[in-house]
């Protein structure tokens, strides 16, 4: 069975905070690993801001080690930004 990956974890966790009418201008997980049958991720630190009364937010994830062997990729410090 197939398992969602971190982005759309994080996408779930958004619209589940959002569905419940929480007021949170923020929120910030760290997470020790990440595994998949494709690869790894260490080490990643994601940020969702939202500030109070707008129509839309950030999501900034971090990633101390990105080990994807199948793909011949490795990257350290990775930051990725997303307007939301």
């Amino acid at each position: 069975m197939r398992r969602p990956s971190l982005t759309g974890k994080l996408c779930l966790l958004l619209l589940s905070t959002l569905a419940t009418g929480v007021q949170a201008r923020g929120l910030a997980v760290d997470i020790a690993a990440v595994r998949s049958g494709v690869g790894t991720l260490e080490t990643v630190q994601a940020t969702l801001d939202w500030p109070a009364d707008a129509t839309e937010g950030a999501l900034d994830l971090r990633v101390g080690r990105l080990d994807f062997p199948l793909l011949s990729f490795v990257a350290r410090d990775v930051a990725w930004q997303c307007p939301l």
